[in-house]
């Protein structure tokens, strides 16, 4: 193999892997909030909170990695800045909803977990969006599937 095919081969390599860790970060991310209690089905939806943000991470150094970016572009182009604005949301969420991080920095990390969640879903949304690689038809069912999974945490809280 040549080294002209070795480099598509890696390149195309990247790209599927950015491709399916922002597809599992997307779909795994309306699943993760969960309460913070020891029951099984809450440690089941952190995991996947975990996961989701493993994804999303592994999709943004995958991404950095094959566009390498200027700095500047992080803030001025609109792809790249809903993605790391919904990236550092969910970091910031996934950090204060280890209860350690949540005593340390003196918050509730149930109530500010949930709302990291929540605020970085419609960012991701916007950063798929904005993308040239996802057909509106599938957005739109995103969007669609984001908008019943809040409307149905929010009719379970009263």
């Amino acid at each position: 193999m040549g080294r002209l095919e070795t480099e598509w081969l890696v390149l195309r390599t990247i790209g599927v892997l950015t491709f399916a860790t922002s597809w599992a970060a997307l779909v795994l991310g309306p699943l993760a909030p969960a309460s913070l209690g020891p029951d099984r089905l809450a440690r089941f939806r952190r995991t996947l909170g975990f996961v989701a943000l493993a994804c999303g991470t592994t999709h943004a150094g995958l991404a950095i990695n094959a566009l390498r970016p200027a700095p500047v572009e992080l803030v001025t182009e609109p792809n790249l800045r809903s993605g790391v604005a919904a990236l550092s949301l969910l970091t910031l969420a996934g950090l204060v909803s280890v209860r350690r991080v949540g005593a340390w920095l003196g918050t509730d990390s149930k109530i500010d977990a949930l709302s990291g969640v929540w605020l970085a879903l419609p960012l991701a949304l916007l950063h798929a969006a904005q993308s040239s690689w996802i057909d509106t038809r599938v957005l739109v069912g995103l969007g669609v599937a984001s908008l019943v999974a809040l409307g149905s945490r929010l009719a379970r809280r009263r």
